[in-house]
């Protein structure tokens, strides 16, 4: 039952992002409250055997455990960075419910990524069409767009399953937001308390926007060459080959800064490319065909060309999946400019965007709850 709520989910959000343009705008965000409202409530009553979450409600249950702990901001408390750990016993001190905690850090995470997302968008090239140039009016700002490719492309699994991760993703993605309009002490503040939530979330994502800042833009054709060689090398089985030199490097690395927890990530591989990695490689092309030579969106691109490495390399490493799925993030953007229409180029494969992108949205959040639930 709570399966098919989350694809009544899913094909509401997409049936929205549709039919978005033809809304009031002063009715949008009525309809954009419920969803994001509903997502929340719907994660926070995922059964407990539900992926992670046994291990949270008896954490949460016996918290008691927690009070008189003793660590610092670098370490973890079973498993727990200390962020989490005070959140935790702060909703514990006011109910011994744990699904109140549940939809708090839901709602604030889809709520913090979206907007942060909004923020992100909002930096495309104000040169590239009339329209953009009308971004600050909401009338052509489809603020739908962003939260459903956000809910079924990363939401589902994040902000339903991995409770710190999307906490965490929130704040790194509103951190990156605020860098981006050069609020660096905001940004660093932000970035600070996504690393109290899950350190390897953040990490990630300030990782991702050096690249975004710093990497120099790539042409199309430099893409389409990384896509094509990142294509020959997982297909053929050469990442087989090189993943336990990556491997050896990485364990040398995780030993020498005292990061031993991580090293059980790198002992069972799985060398089966699996779905969700042929989608990834397969949409990077896609991004690519789509994305226009603009400065902005090619960084965007560059992000999304890391994360397509990481999976070509270290696929094998299940665990890994988080890392490129926080680089993939930024697909976002160049979907939300394409699906609705910035450069008012009225071609056919623009005209297609309509098709697509929907489309595009069923099977990544179909892809998101089959590693959610089974």
């Amino acid at each position: 039952m709570y399966v098919i709520l989350n694809v009544l989910l899913l094909i509401m959000a997409v049936i929205y992002m549709i039919g978005e343009e033809n809304i009031v705008v002063s009715q949008r965000k009525y309809v954009a409250t419920i969803i994001v409202l509903f997502s929340a409530f719907l994660f926070s009553m995922r059964p407990a055997d539900t992926k992670d979450t046994l291990g949270y409600i008896n954490n949460y249950t016996n918290a008691e455990q927690f009070s008189n702990v003793n660590i610092t901001i670098f370490q973890k408390y079973k498993g727990y960075e200390i962020g989490y750990i005070y959140l935790m016993r702060f909703f514990k001190n006011i109910t011994d419910n744990y699904r109140f905690l549940f939809f708090f850090i839901a709602l604030t995470g889809i709520l913090l990524s979206v907007c942060s997302l909004k923020g992100i968008v909002g930096q495309l090239d104000r040169t590239t069409s009339n329209v953009l140039e009308s971004n600050r009016d909401d009338t052509y700002f489809y603020f739908g767009t962003i939260l459903v490719l956000y809910l079924c492309g990363y939401g589902m699994l994040y902000n339903g399953i991995s409770l710190r991760a999307g906490f965490s993703m929130g704040l790194s993605l509103f951190a990156i937001c605020e860098a981006l309009k050069r609020k660096r002490v905001v940004a660093l503040i932000y970035f600070f308390l996504a690393f109290l939530f899950q350190r390897s979330t953040a990490f990630f994502l300030f990782f991702a926007f050096l690249i975004l800042r710093f990497f120099p833009r790539q042409s199309r054709k430099v893409h389409a060459c990384v896509w094509v060689i990142s294509g020959l090398i997982m297909f053929s089985g050469l990442s087989g080959i090189i993943l336990p030199y990556i491997v050896s490097s990485l364990q040398t690395i995780i030993l020498k800064f005292g990061m031993s927890g991580y090293n059980a990530f790198l002992v069972t591989l799985d060398n089966n490319i699996g779905i969700r990695d042929i989608y990834y490689w397969a949409l990077y092309g896609f991004l690519i065909i789509i994305c226009d030579e603009s400065n902005t969106m090619q960084k965007y691109l560059n992000v999304v060309m890391f994360g397509e490495l990481i999976v070509t390399f270290l696929y094998a490493v299940r665990a890994v999946a988080r890392a490129y799925d926080l680089f993939y993030l930024f697909d976002i953007p160049i979907l939300y400019k394409y699906y609705n229409n910035i450069t008012q180029n009225n071609n056919v494969f623009t005209a297609l965007s309509r098709i697509v992108v929907p489309l595009l949205c069923i099977m990544s959040g179909m892809l998101m709850l089959r590693l959610s639930f089974v």
